[in-house]
């Protein structure tokens, strides 16, 4: 990984979000890619700036809400996802950069990824 200063780089990427397929409400956001990570997240705050579709599953016995986002990164491709429940997502490090969203390998299975970490750079493809 690169290493800058005294913290660690994480794989981050613009990505545009919409509550719509056609992005007539959309803006960019940074998300944070997390192959660690089952699920992916959205921040509480976009919750009450977009009108996402939700619907309730049960997962574990448990049952969660689940938010239904259009997003296009870097104009190569268009899809949704959709976004197990909400968390806050405050970065504790000021000098790292805030995301708005963590995409985790239940998004991360849908695409080939590469990341470069001498540059920070992630090169991503959607499986069509």
């Amino acid at each position: 990984m690169d290493v800058i200063g005294d913290y660690v780089t994480r794989p981050i990427i613009d990505i545009e979000i919409s509550d719509s397929e056609k992005f007539e409400n959309s803006r960019k956001l940074i998300a944070l890619m997390d192959t660690g990570a089952d699920i992916s997240f959205i921040d509480k705050q976009l919750l009450k700036e977009f009108q996402f579709f939700r619907k309730t599953e049960k997962f574990l016995d448990d049952e969660q809400i689940l938010y239904k986002a259009y997003f296009s990164i870097e104009d190569l491709f268009k899809s949704y996802c959709l976004f197990i429940g909400a968390k806050e997502l405050n970065n504790t490090n000021p000098k790292e950069k805030k995301f708005d969203m963590l995409l985790g390998r239940d998004f991360l299975k849908h695409c080939e990824m590469k990341y470069i970490g001498k540059e920070s750079k992630i090169f991503i493809e959607w499986f069509k």
